[in-house]
């Protein structure tokens, strides 16, 4: 009877045990005051992006059913006041293994209704490219107040953006583009191409977008894969080619108005096509559904070109 009692209790005080540690790890995190590293995550955060960060809200740590670390109220600052980004719930969700030596590697961000302001300055250059050129993956923060240290490691690997929102507007012209319901999945894994995939709609017309974008070569360029679609019409449009900004020498020995020094060189093949030019345009807002229109914009439409150009001028050759 000893025996038998034996045998059944060990396998409960080892399932209780179990139990016991399974709870501490998830109690844990709820004991901290994850607020006190609230210095050292926006230090990393804006060493990472070359812009100032800031978090305004509360900031907490869930484990299950992912390891993730939470903030609210994330705002990256521009170079001027009138740009930032700003992120309801910023999730970063971090590596399970590493955790537990105590490391904090981000693998993953999860960006809830973010809303960036941009502007498009006078040289046709947009504010935040920093980002494509960030500081080392690998730190220890420290926080001076406090005297907090976490190793910390940024390596991040896919970027969700949920209900996003994006107003762009033009320094010359005052004009603004607005781009609403973005929901992004971006993959960005070292030394590989960016792929980006998802949602969003112009003027409420919804349309979907897919690119492959290679890391720049030695001569500054990356090799683009572009696709959109307008959902409602069925009409794409597809870009091919090569983007780069162009260098100050470039555009001196150029001598054309149409590479300016610090502006975008595009170069590539474009493909547009519609089953029904008139529906893609009235789609588009170029003119109401009722406009009567020649019959020849009735049926399917198809444009190849290959073009070249930049800030708003681009040649076609052969259209």
């Amino acid at each position: 009877t000893a025996l038998r009692t034996r045998r059944v209790v060990k396998p409960l005080l080892a399932v209780a045990a179990a139990l016991v540690v399974v709870g501490g790890l998830i109690a844990a995190p709820s004991l901290i005051d994850w607020s006190e590293y609230r210095s050292v995550f926006t230090s990393r955060l804006s060493a990472a992006t070359g812009r100032a960060v800031s978090i305004d809200g509360d900031i907490d740590f869930v484990l299950l059913p992912r390891p993730a670390l939470n903030a609210d109220e994330v705002r990256i600052n521009g170079s001027t006041s009138a740009d930032f980004i700003a992120i309801r719930r910023l999730s970063a969700r971090l590596a399970f293994f590493p955790l537990l030596k105590g490391k904090l590697a981000l693998r993953e961000l999860v960006l809830r209704a973010p809303e960036a302001h941009l502007t498009r300055d006078h040289e046709g250059a947009v504010d935040f490219l920093g980002f494509l050129n960030p500081s080392p993956n690998s730190a220890t923060m420290h926080d001076a107040g406090s005297g907090a240290a976490v190793p910390f490691e940024l390596d991040v690997e896919r970027v969700l953006v949920d209900s996003g929102v994006a107003v762009i507007q033009d320094a010359d012209s005052g004009g603004a583009i607005a781009v609403a319901g973005i929901d992004f999945t971006v993959f960005a894994r070292r030394m590989a191409p960016v792929s980006i995939a998802g949602n969003f709609a112009i003027a409420n017309v919804p349309m979907t977008l897919e690119a492959v974008i290679a890391r720049a070569g030695s001569n500054g360029a990356s090799a683009v894969s572009l696709a959109i679609s307008l959902v409602e019409t069925d009409a794409n449009v597809k870009f091919s080619g090569t983007v780069s900004r162009v260098r100050a020498e470039v555009a001196q020995r150029t001598n054309s108005s149409l590479l300016p020094a610090g502006d975008w060189d595009i170069r590539g093949n474009l493909d547009v096509s519609t089953p029904n030019a008139a529906t893609m345009l009235a789609a588009l807002g170029v003119f109401e559904a009722a406009t009567p229109l020649p019959q020849a914009m009735q049926g399917p439409f198809d444009l190849s070109a290959e073009i070249r150009g930049g800030g708003g001028a681009f040649s076609a050759d052969p259209l």
